[in-house]
């Protein structure tokens, strides 16, 4: 008959085993943040690349709108009252500013702002040509939220 007491080896192998489970949970979200971000990053990255693209297409409307004088649309006839035998050959920016919506339906939720400056004097500075500065910003989203994003650019001719 023996008198020593039973020995107890239980618990060791249960923790080790939440220990595991624990380690393995954090990974788990650690790659599940990664991966969010990540999404995240890439449709902020779609949505940029369309803002730029409206803010582009707003700087064209933009050169158009300043260009599209009868001096320089090819098909159009002189007034009458132009006393010179050439039209004016003069650039405006007063019908270039406003507000420019893109019509591809990709660009359509965008909202872009087309503004035309003139930084020299009218007729240029000391008879130089005249400067037109043509700013566009697209945006979409509101500001402040991860949602919003604003491409600016701006054309010096």
């Amino acid at each position: 008959m023996s008198l020593s007491k039973p020995v107890h080896q239980a618990g060791f192998t249960l923790v080790s085993a939440i220990f595991i489970l624990v380690v393995l949970a954090g990974l788990g979200a650690a790659i599940l943040m990664v991966s969010s971000n990540q999404q995240l990053g890439s449709a902020l990255d779609v949505q940029g690349t369309r803002a730029y693209q409206a803010a582009r297409a707003g700087i064209e409307w933009g050169v158009y709108q300043v260009n599209s004088v009868a001096a320089y649309d090819f098909g159009h006839a002189c007034p009458a009252s132009d006393t010179f035998s050439m039209c004016s050959n003069r650039r405006s920016c007063e019908n270039a500013a406003g507000t420019f919506k893109p019509s591809a339906p990709s660009l359509a939720s965008y909202t872009v702002t087309v503004t035309c400056t003139t930084p020299t004097p009218s007729g240029g500075l000391n008879g130089g040509p005249q400067v037109f500065v043509v700013e566009s910003i697209a945006s979409v989203g509101n500001v402040g939220t991860t949602s919003f994003i604003e491409r600016r650019l701006r054309v010096v001719f």
